[in-house]
């Protein structure tokens, strides 16, 4: 993968993007404050969202992005759903959402490769089979 030279969406440097989307910087603190919420949370597994950011300094957005990611799990589901609003896990959608959404996918995928083939009634006219012209 070739390196991108960009702005890091966090602390708006010039950097390298490859792998991750933020700096080498941002990355790195990032993982310190990652192992820090996941360190206190292994203390206190039946901690809340808010007394978890209290606790370890980290906002309440970042520990969201951690949960939906599936890098933590706590025991209060703080993530909703985006189609139906059911608490869920991790990620964004609920596994019966996300069936469904895979079925209609599914459906209009072989909708379109159904519409992509030909009719068994087309024919196609070839040079050889035309009579000469006199």
């Amino acid at each position: 993968m070739q390196a991108a030279l960009k702005n890091c969406p966090r602390c708006r440097k010039i950097a390298n993007l490859t792998i991750y989307k933020f700096c080498d910087d941002c990355v790195r603190e990032d993982e310190e404050t990652y192992q820090k919420v996941y360190d206190y949370l292994r203390e206190n597994p039946g901690i809340s969202l808010v007394e978890l950011s209290t606790k370890t300094e980290v906002s309440t957005k970042r520990i969201t992005e951690y949960v939906k990611e599936g890098r933590i799990q706590m025991v209060e589901k703080i993530l909703s759903c985006k189609i139906c609003s059911e608490k869920i896990e991790k990620g964004e959608l609920c596994l019966i959402c996300e069936e469904n959404q895979k079925k209609a996918l599914i459906e209009s995928l072989s909708s379109i490769k159904k519409l992509d083939k030909p009719a068994a009634s087309a024919k196609m006219h070839t040079g050889q089979r035309r009579k000469p012209r006199e």
